[in-house]
């Protein structure tokens, strides 16, 4: 469904992006080959992201997770918004970079600390990390630094990727297929309603 859909959506509104005049600055320093795509749209994060979105929490039985899917809506938006005020800021002044890697980091950060005091608060928060089989290590105070490192570095290297030739998409269906297949080898009923998001995303 989700396929179906954002596959409709961006053949009706790429077109609109092209007479907007949305497409993104090439890097005069990167391979020559890139410059091919000067004029093919960007910020199409905000075409496929909701559409995932939406599609997920509609065909998830979200009662069962209805706290852990506001807080992956909740920092999945805040992280998209950034990347789209980065692209809307490199359009608009005509040239490669966006924000500034501080300003990038220090709104990850606000969005990722807001994130970890709401599932902290919603009783979401676990600071052991399963290895093999029941061992885990627990880290205490320092699971939410490592954590949000993990979520600045996930994002940055997602950014990096992006942009070239659908390495972005084709690298997010096999991780979102994979963790699907995780949690449903998990076999609850909540780590199910979870593979049903992940796959939405994918798609």
């Amino acid at each position: 469904i989700s396929t179906i859909i954002t596959q409709s959506a961006i053949k009706l509104i790429t077109p609109r992006l092209k007479n907007l005049d949305f497409h993104q600055i090439i890097r005069k320093e990167g391979p020559q080959e890139h410059f091919k795509k000067l004029k093919i749209p960007s910020m199409g994060g905000i075409i496929v992201i909701p559409i995932g979105l939406i599609i997920g929490y509609l065909t998830t039985p979200n009662s069962i997770i209805y706290k852990e899917l506001i807080a992956i809506i909740f920092i999945t938006v805040g992280f998209m918004i950034i990347g789209f005020v980065d692209d809307f800021v490199s359009i608009t002044f005509k040239r490669n970079k966006g924000l500034t890697a501080i300003a990038k980091i220090l709104f990850q950060i606000i969005i990722g600390l807001i994130f970890f005091l709401y599932i902290y608060f919603s009783g979401l928060l676990d600071p052991k990390i399963s290895l093999l089989g029941t061992y885990s290590i627990h880290f205490g105070i320092f699971f939410v630094p490592i954590a949000l490192l993990v979520l600045i570095a996930e994002s940055n290297a997602t950014n990096l990727t992006d942009g070239l030739d659908g390495l972005a998409s084709g690298c997010g269906a096999i991780v979102f297929s994979g963790l699907a297949i995780e949690l449903i080898l998990r076999g609850t009923e909540e780590s199910y309603a979870l593979a049903s998001f992940c796959m939405a995303l994918a798609g």
